[in-house]
């Protein structure tokens, strides 16, 4: 019952409208690289995490019992800088304690996108904090849905 409440489109609009982490106002990154690195770790960080999140939201391979969500994240130990285009063209560098980039894995099962936050060590507690908040909110815009299947179990 809860993944068929998720799975109509205005509810679902509705519902996730609620979340600051849905909704992806202002800058988002479509890349993220480490600066004076011959290496691409933040792309293969990129992918550990955001397999990992496929993992987990989709359980054994199948659909899961359960509904789950899952919000992949990069901790980094430095500074992250955050860069953009100006409406002038000019290109702007800003220092950020976190920031998101799209990412995109077409060798995983359904073609998994996600949309991974990257944050400081200096921006961690206040990410678990919001983190926390945000998980404790999204419990309780389907505590209504959980009281529906409970009290279906026993009218069964």
């Amino acid at each position: 019952m809860a993944r068929d409440a998720l799975i109509d489109r205005v509810r679902v609009r509705v519902f996730f409208d609620k979340f600051p982490w849905s909704r992806k106002d202002g800058h988002i990154g479509y890349s993220v690289r480490q600066a004076l690195s011959n290496t691409d770790v933040a792309y293969a960080a990129a992918v550990t995490v955001a397999k990992a999140c496929d993992r987990f939201v989709r359980g054994d391979g199948v659909w899961p019992k359960s509904v789950s969500f899952g919000f992949p994240v990069i901790v980094i130990d430095g500074p992250l800088i955050r860069c953009s285009l100006a409406e002038n063209g000019d290109v702007q560098f800003e220092e950020v304690d976190q920031g998101e980039f799209l990412f995109f894995l077409g060798d995983l099962p359904h073609d998994f996108g996600a949309c991974i936050r990257v944050v400081t060590i200096g921006g961690l507690a206040a990410f678990t904090l919001e983190a926390k908040q945000t998980a404790n909110q999204i419990r309780s815009e389907l505590k209504s849905e959980e009281k529906k299947v409970v009290k279906s179990w026993q009218t069964k």
